[in-house]
């Protein structure tokens, strides 16, 4: 997620990352954009941008995300794949080209 912090405002992503040949972090991160661009641009990632609704917009909590920004960098939040990849499989909805028995393979490699 995009965010704006500190009294210049400057331009951060805020995301959960699994630490490997790229990303120095495993867990959460707060990351200058322009930082960011270069870690991403040097991995060949592709990014898309999707700017929020309008109706999500109205109900945006500014100081709500910071806060919780903040807690989860001070809390060291873990990167979560494990919780994204149990979510498809709890929903019964698990995205092409994945299957219950990927899922399951997967899960019993470790």
């Amino acid at each position: 997620m995009a965010i704006r912090r500190g009294r210049s405002q400057d331009l951060y992503i805020f995301e959960a990352t699994s630490h490997d040949a790229y990303w120095p972090v495993e867990g959460v991160q707060l990351t200058p954009i322009d930082t960011w661009a270069a870690i991403a641009a040097n991995a060949s990632f592709a990014v898309v941008h999707v700017p929020i609704s309008d109706a999500i917009r109205a109900r945006w909590n500014d100081t709500a995300v910071q806060a919780l920004v903040d807690t989860a960098l001070a809390q060291g939040w873990p990167y979560g794949y494990r919780n994204f990849i149990a979510t498809f499989w709890d929903t019964g909805a698990l995205p092409w080209p994945a299957s219950a028995e990927f899922i399951e393979a997967s899960a019993l490699r470790g």
